[in-house]
This record gives structure tokens, sequence and C-alpha cells, in this order.
């Protein structure tokens, strides 16, 4: 399902929760520093994987974690290529494919969209995010390294 942003605004009008809750979600928020060689996304989401890496065997629903690589830039073939291989516009950078029940809700998985700076998620991004959490994920934008790792600690339920 394929949620306009006209669809996504009358759904927010209709249902006064899920507007705050897709407000707190594309806010920035708060950051503790981790170690991070640069101040990119790529930088951070490196870091991200190094603790998950890291962490993976003391937590063995990290095991599902994944990137999708969808950005950067490529040779128009190359791109022609993977747009006809599936790749979509918007996919959150991670993901963790390991359900989990929070506060009543079951989730499939933890979506993350990773920013760094002033960054903001694209329309295709809300929409991506928007369509997964109708869909029972947890589905997020998280500001930097220590955001995500926090979501991701908070989604595992790992208290450290």
């Amino acid at each position: 399902m394929n949620i306009t942003p006209t669809d996504l605004a009358a759904r927010l009008r209709e249902n006064p929760d899920l507007a705050a809750a897709n407000r707190q979600m594309l806010e920035p928020q708060p950051v503790t520093p981790v170690t991070v060689q640069g101040d990119s996304e790529h930088d951070a989401q490196v870091a991200v994987f190094q603790w998950i890496d890291a962490n993976m065997d003391r937590y063995p629903a990290l095991r599902t974690a994944f990137a999708v690589p969808n950005g950067g830039h490529r040779f128009a073939a190359t791109a022609g290529k993977l747009k006809r291989e599936g790749v979509r516009a918007g996919v959150p950078d991670m993901f963790v494919l390991s359900p989990r029940a929070h506060a009543g809700n079951l989730y499939h998985g933890l979506a993350i969209e990773l920013k760094v700076g002033k960054n903001k998620p694209t329309e295709a991004q809300v929409r991506w995010i928007s369509d997964l959490r109708y869909f029972g994920y947890m589905a997020i934008v998280c500001w930097g390294a220590q955001a995500a790792i926090d979501t991701i600690k908070h989604y595992l339920e790992i208290d450290e």
C-alpha cells in the first residue's frame, strides 16, 4: 500500500495519536556522542554497524540487522539496472528483522532512516516510514549514530 502525502495528511487529521507519533518520529532527537570518524550519514551508519557487529553474539536478534544500499551516486546504467531489480526510492537505511512486542504492540521488525545534522527525510522516505508503520513495523528517523543505537537497544529492550 502506497500512501500519498495527501492521504497521510488526511490520516493525521483524523487520528491525533498517529499525528503526534509521526511528528515525533520526524523531529530531531537529542543525541549522545559515539565515536564517529566523520559527520556524514555514511560515517554514522558505519558506527552503528560497528556496534551491531560487536554485540551480535551477545544479542542474537542483531544477526537479522542489515543495511539497504539505496543511496549514493551511480552511473545511469547501474541506476537503471538496480531500479529494474526492485530498488525503491525512500526505503529506510537499516532494518532489524526480529519481531518484538512493545506496550501491547507486536512489531514485525525495526526500520531506521538515518540522518545527520540538519538533513530531513524526503517525501519518499516519509511515505515508506508511514507505510511500514501501517503494516506493523516500528519505523523511525534517527539523527546520528547514537540515536540509532539507542533506538535499536530500546527495540530489543537491551539495558546496559
